[in-house]
């Protein structure tokens, strides 16, 4: 068992904004048929510290939007071996092990380094205890594949993995989601955001709580164990300072007192039995949004 306490990053980033890209457009014509236009809307993301189209961006990259890592059921960091392709990721009590295309590190040391980068809004996660974060409100998520040591630093030899959170907008919106399920599985999470002192100021604050009971049972400790108690919060301000500058300032929170467990696969468990598996179910329902 293991308790995992998150604590606090703090990010200021000043940057001018110059690109804008337009949406392509596909029209196919027939006789005596009546057709609309097809959007295909440009990929950009910002792998090299820069807004690039991903189609220009020499680099092995995977880019996966904020609505489709939902409709994918995908929450988190741990989720996302899903849908990228050589990534994959594994645990051992509150440590997070990252790989891609085989090439990573899985040394639970206090002086070990991460083989592959974890970053949210541009802030590199230092330990891999902080590796297994929910996405919370995110625009897009970026997986790099390949050694990124020019732009993302030197423990990101197998790769980097960028999490970009939304921005503030210009008028007021807000969601807020709710997931029930079994072993008492409760979570919510939402966001407001919009204008706090007309177009100069723009605020944004986004909140995410997750909790369930334990689904394995302890024999030996007689206790449950794999419960989940998660608060996430995040506030964020954007300053126009002027037509090409901002200065944007994320301050951004995790308390997570859950009890990790070790990953397992089928067929190792201890003297060849399989390990006791639950299975855990959840429905997830829009309740506000505009």
């Amino acid at each position: 068992m293991a308790l995992r306490k998150r604590g606090l990053l703090l990010g200021v980033s000043v940057s001018v904004i110059v690109l804008t890209f337009p949406v392509v457009t596909v029209a196919a014509a027939g006789q005596g048929e009546s057709t609309q236009p097809t959007a295909l809307g440009e990929v950009v993301v910002t792998a090299e510290k820069r807004p690039e189209r991903i189609s220009r961006l020499p680099v092995a990259i995977s880019a996966y939007g904020g609505q489709a890592l939902s409709n994918a059921g995908v929450q988190g960091v741990r989720d996302l071996e899903t849908l990228a392709p050589s990534l994959e990721i594994t645990s051992k009590g509150s440590e997070t092990y990252i790989s891609i295309r085989g090439i990573g590190t899985q040394v639970a040391s206090i002086g070990s380094e991460a083989g592959v980068t974890v970053s949210q809004d541009g802030v590199v996660f230092a330990r891999d205890l902080f590796f297994d974060t929910d996405f919370l409100d995110v625009q897009r998520v970026e997986v790099l594949r390949g050694p990124q040591g020019t732009i993302s630093g030197r423990n990101s030899t197998g790769g980097a993995i960028n999490i970009i959170s939304n921005r503030p907008t210009g008028k007021a919106e807000g969601a807020l989601d709710l997931t029930a399920g079994n072993y008492s599985r409760f979570a919510a999470d939402g966001y407001l955001s919009g204008p706090l002192a007309g177009d100069r100021l723009l605020g944004r604050l986004a909140v995410g709580y997750d909790r369930m009971d334990g689904w394995l049972t302890n024999s030996f400790l007689d206790q449950k164990e794999g419960s989940v108690d998660r608060l996430h919060g995040r506030l964020t301000l954007l300053a126009n300072l002027g037509d090409k500058l901002e200065a944007v300032l994320r301050v951004d929170g995790v308390q997570d007192n859950s009890h990790a467990l070790d990953d397992h696969k089928p067929g190792a468990g201890p003297a060849g039995r399989p390990p006791r598996w639950r299975s855990s179910s959840a429905c997830r329902t829009p309740i506000w949004r505009t």
